[in-house]
């Protein structure tokens, strides 16, 4: 999307449309271009000008959200951040040096500048007056790095996209690559946010009943919790048309289930990651995992199994953090790895999991997604999570946590009947050494599945 246009583009100026939906809102698409004015000249009041690097706080409240969209017609590098990621991230965020917060979870905008904002890790690292996005990756495997984007980039997919408009509630917020390609997708296809503070599955299906939401941007996790609970048969759903899943690798045995319980739904498989933004793709069926990532420009290529991306939307570099504060590392590679272990089927992939998620018994490898399929092929099995244990003769152990659909089934002869499953289905190495029965699989903040523990 061309640096003359996007902004117009955006924001729809005197819409009736419906943009915000929620139980104490409704706003339209003109009342938020109205709104993003109204805070730009805030902006200007306090002094924040173009090209300095901006923390901004809220969640999807209309907002934070006209907040955040006014920073970037500002041309500020952005740093969105909820309350909860804010604290976990505070010494990163220091370490960037940032020359103002903006809080956006009051009733009105809150705004603070830091005196120590000269010479931070994102100076001049964006084109002046572009706007920037800075989102930070998980820190499972460490300490978080900053992954910084020139937002125009992450927009230009868009422009060669013919724009739909949709009713979609975004579960993963705007600190996150998946939350803000929803908002721009809406705002682009002038669709509406359903807004839910509370995530949890029985609220975020009430939402999805009470404003007819078409459009459901989720996690495979949240979706097996979701039929787990059957809260499914709680409510009305009939509104959905698609939903896509992303984030994590999607469990053939899952989609199955899903695709039984609600038929008239298209499920989509949806890829990104927060150094590339989320990128476009076409799914071989409903039913399966196939898919194809599409886009002008974009090319892939596979070594060793893993996926390569070549691409417009990549990361113009990231920040490392250490004990001395944070140094910006540009990306100068045309290509960028993944870490995403592929098979291939001509132009269509399927995910199999991250390298770093490969369990590696005695030089062997097994792909917790495939012990999890087997796993799911069990009728008494309701949710199962693999993950690799040490072990000092063979290095690792295939472990995994199960939670049953019958709670007072029998541990020993359930185990059991499992074992047998495996061991007629899998290779020996890789069938469950250890297996544990719990309440339900522990999720992250970003709607995934734990797979790693210290001490595993």
């Amino acid at each position: 999307m061309s640096e003359q246009d996007w902004r117009e583009t955006l924001l729809a100026t005197g819409s009736d449309a419906p943009f915000y939906l929620s139980d104490r809102q409704l706003k339209t698409h003109g009342e938020l271009a109205a709104e993003v004015a109204r805070v730009r000249a805030l902006l200007a009041d306090h002094k924040i000008g173009p090209d300095v690097a901006v923390t901004i706080v809220g969640d999807f409240s209309f907002l934070s959200v006209a907040a955040l969209l006014a920073l970037l017609m500002n041309g500020n590098i952005v740093i969105p951040n909820t309350v909860k990621s804010l604290k976990s991230n505070l010494a990163e965020i220091n370490a960037l040096k940032p020359a103002f917060e903006v809080d956006a979870t009051g009733a009105g905008l809150a705004f603070k500048a830091f005196a120590d904002a000269t010479d931070g890790p994102l100076e001049n690292v964006i084109p002046k007056d572009a706007p920037g996005l800075v989102v930070f990756t998980s820190g499972t495997s460490g300490r978080p790095k900053a992954i910084v984007h020139n937002v125009l980039f992450l927009l230009e997919k868009f422009s060669t996209r013919q724009p739909r408009s949709a009713r979609a509630i975004p579960l993963l917020l705007f600190d996150h690559m998946g939350g803000f390609n929803t908002l721009m997708s809406i705002l682009l296809g002038r669709g509406s946010i359903v807004f839910s503070e509370d995530r949890g599955i029985d609220a975020v299906l009430a939402q999805i009943e009470k404003f007819n939401v078409d459009l459901l941007p989720t996690t495979p996790t949240f979706l097996s919790i979701m039929l787990v609970s059957e809260a499914w048969q709680r409510f009305d759903l009939t509104s959905l048309k698609i939903v896509t899943y992303g984030t994590e690798v999607m469990n053939e045995a899952l989609l199955g289930r899903l695709n039984e319980i609600m038929p008239d739904v298209r499920f989509k498989q949806t890829y990104g990651l927060s150094e590339v933004g989320v990128l476009m793709t076409s799914s071989r069926g409903n039913e399966n995992t196939w898919v194809k990532l599409v886009g002008e420009g974009l090319e892939t290529k596979i070594e060793d199994g893993i996926l390569w991306v070549k691409t417009s939307s990549v990361m113009v570099g990231r920040v490392i953090f250490d004990d001395d504060g944070g140094r910006f590392e540009p990306n100068r590679d045309e290509w960028f790895c993944t870490g995403d272990l592929v098979d291939v089927d001509d132009e269509y992939l399927r995910f199999k999991g991250r390298a770093t998620d490969i369990i590696n018994v005695s030089g062997l490898k097994v792909y917790p997604n495939e012990v999890e399929n087997c796993l799911m092929g069990l009728d008494c099995v309701a949710n199962a999570v693999v993950f690799g244990k040490k072990n000092r003769l063979v290095g690792e152990v295939v472990a995994a946590q199960i939670e049953l659909r019958d709670a007072n089934a029998n541990f020993d002869e359930t185990r059991r009947a499992i074992m047998a499953h495996c061991g007629a289905s899998l290779d020996r190495f890789k069938v469950p050494r250890e297996i544990s029965f719990v309440d339900g699989v522990e999720v992250t903040d970003r709607l995934k599945t734990r797979r790693r523990w210290e001490n595993a």
